[in-house]
């Protein structure tokens, strides 16, 4: 975009927020994510509320004006989110099941040639009576992805602790045959997925 200048407004009371690099507003929670050289300006909004909710707008200050607008909602967690499930056994007691998810939005947008990390975390209650998973695999639109792969650039890290596990899948050099769905299957845990998706050229992405 050149020497174009990207903001990012809070429609509701037409407040800009960032403008190129810089942060106008005392609220700490709000950052622009900008890599020098690249197309992607993040808005991102940390401990979101629900007082965060509404329409942000992106501008764009070129000749005609680029204007692209998103809508957030904050939807407000209980137990029934929680990342374990419980479920009744016959006895009446309650049994307590590990639930694995991926940290970040469900759909992750990079351009080519950009590494991209995805983070599984499976907690759980393990007092309660659950064991950490003995296994992660990670898969790749329904193939075990494996770091001996011919196309080299993948790394598979797990971490475990007391309270969670932890595994992360690193892809560097991401090519365009890499987008697709990625699961984390732990052993005896809910699976999650997320959907890569791989930009071309010097395709402009704009996110919330």
């Amino acid at each position: 975009m050149n020497s174009s200048q990207v903001s990012w407004i809070r429609s509701r009371d037409l407040h800009i927020l960032t403008s190129g690099t810089l942060t106008y507003t005392s609220d700490s929670r709000f950052e622009v994510l900008h890599v020098p050289g690249s197309e992607v300006w993040t808005l991102r909004i940390m401990s979101a509320q629900p007082r965060d909710q509404g329409r942000y707008e992106c501008q764009v200050n070129t000749d005609p004006k680029i204007n692209f607008a998103v809508r957030l909602t904050v939807k407000e967690t209980d137990m029934r989110d929680s990342p374990w499930e419980v479920s009744p056994t016959d006895s009446g007691s309650e049994h307590v099941t590990a639930a694995a998810s991926i940290m970040g939005p469900r759909e992750q947008y990079v351009h080519q040639g950009s590494t991209v990390t995805f983070t599984c975390v499976v907690s759980a209650p393990y007092s309660l009576g659950t064991r950490p998973p003995r296994v992660v695999d990670w898969f790749h639109s329904g193939r075990l992805v494996s770091i001996q792969a011919d196309r080299g650039g993948i790394s598979i890290d797990t971490e475990k602790t007391d309270f969670q596990t932890t595994s992360k899948l690193t892809v560097a050099g991401v090519l365009h045959v890499d987008a697709g769905n990625y699961t984390c299957i732990p052993s005896d845990t809910r699976p999650a997925t997320v959907a890569l998706i791989v930009l071309e050229g010097n395709q402009l992405l704009i996110q919330l």
